[in-house]
């Protein structure tokens, strides 16, 4: 609830078995590249929650989608902050 529309955020950890020719067996690997295969991908995910959310009855808006605005690096905001405070 930090911004107008609320949001949640998800934090998914995909373990995917892969074999390795290093030790010879199956095991557990860290990788979102199974998960998520795309920019585009990701946004077909997200359509697929919104739309899973509302057949459940949530009245939730989805966010717009291509609109090109990139999130200002962390440090860049914080000067950004600090310079609006001074005004």
């Amino acid at each position: 609830m930090d911004e107008t529309t609320p949001h949640i955020q998800i934090v998914v950890v995909p373990l995917i078995k892969k074999f390795d020719k290093r030790v010879n067996r199956e095991k557990y690997c860290i990788t979102k590249k199974e998960y998520i295969k795309s920019s585009t991908h990701l946004s077909k995910l997200q359509d697929k929650f919104y739309e899973r959310l509302r057949n459940k009855g949530f009245e939730i808006e989805r966010g717009e989608k291509n609109t090109g605005i990139k999130n200002l690096p962390p440090k860049q905001l914080k000067v950004l902050l600090v310079c609006l405070k001074r005004i």
